[in-house]
């Protein structure tokens, strides 16, 4: 038998909400980790993202969640207030951001010919013969 959910509709979005309005700057990584909401509610952070699936206006209060935490972790980074490896690695993992660079190329490709060693050697020894040089490839 399935244990009964810990899910109270209202409620639970409300004490979410409540995590959301008491995030503050000064108190920031008190609150900035999924860990933290599903602490607070007494669940597992596995729960927090079964009831996003399953409870739309639970999706909905842990968005606005994530949106001040954004929001705050930019103040914070434009206070210098984060130290800067720590900010990328949490940038990297809470706003997707990479270090991957997209190159696309829109030109045409020319082919060269490239000159077998053979054909390399003959053409220096004839060009240092003209100049009266020694090859140095021998």
């Amino acid at each position: 038998m399935a244990r009964p959910t810990k899910y109270e509709n209202e409620t639970t979005v409300a004490k979410v909400d409540a995590i959301t309005n008491a995030m503050i700057a000064e108190k920031f990584f008190d609150f900035c980790g999924v860990e933290h909401i599903a602490y607070a509610l007494g669940i597992h952070k596995d729960t927090v993202y079964e009831w996003v699936k399953k409870y739309d206006e639970f999706s909905e209060a842990i968005k606005r969640w994530e949106t001040k935490r954004n929001m705050l972790f930019y103040k914070l980074a434009a206070s210098q207030q984060v130290q800067p490896g720590k900010w990328i690695f949490l940038a990297k993992n809470w706003l997707g951001m990479t270090d991957r660079q997209e190159v696309s190329h829109g030109g045409q490709v020319e082919h060269i010919h490239i000159m077998s060693i053979e054909d390399f050697q003959a053409s220096k020894e004839a060009y240092d013969e003209e100049r009266g040089k020694t090859s140095y490839l021998n």
